[in-house]
């Protein structure tokens, strides 16, 4: 193959990456724009997205230790504990002592927590339903199936 044709085919390449970045940049302020930040008027706890999303996952996963939460949420463990503890004030999750090492503290939801998350979930659930209510049939299967794609593939990026 002529040194012409690589060129073109590693400029294209090059092309498309910046495009994929470009495009990624304006949908994820889209997203949060259209989706995330409405859905945060009715918290009760003026709790951050990452705090709820530290709740859902506790609420999914159960127990965890901090270093696992903090790898899941990706940010530090200081970070981790910035947040647990702010969790804790409000009594929506716990921590608790590792049975087989003393020094590892893990944290689960709380009951409290628990009750939380079914009503804040319910809420997504109603609102994201109402707003997403416009669009017809084959849109919803198209986003579905984009949703199903762009997971499946960012879950190979770090």
């Amino acid at each position: 193959m002529p040194y012409n044709c690589l060129k073109s085919e590693v400029d294209f390449v090059e092309y498309e990456m910046e495009e994929l970045v470009k495009k990624l940049m304006y949908l994820i302020p889209t997203l949060e724009k259209r989706l995330v930040k409405t859905l945060d008027t009715n918290i009760k706890f003026n709790l951050s997205p990452l705090q709820y999303r530290t709740l859902f996952l506790l609420h999914d996963l159960g127990a965890l230790s901090m270093s696992e939460l903090s790898d899941k949420i990706f940010v530090s463990k200081q970070q981790t504990t910035i947040i647990i503890d702010k969790l804790i004030k409000f009594e929506l999750v716990e921590r608790i002592l590792n049975k087989d090492d003393r020094r590892i503290v893990n944290v689960k939801i709380s009951e409290r927590g628990m009750k939380a998350i079914m009503e804040y979930k319910a809420e997504i659930v109603n609102d994201l339903k109402s707003r997403l209510k416009v669009l017809n049939d084959d849109e919803v299967k198209k986003l579905l199936r984009a949703i199903d794609d762009i997971y499946d593939i960012t879950k190979k990026i770090r």
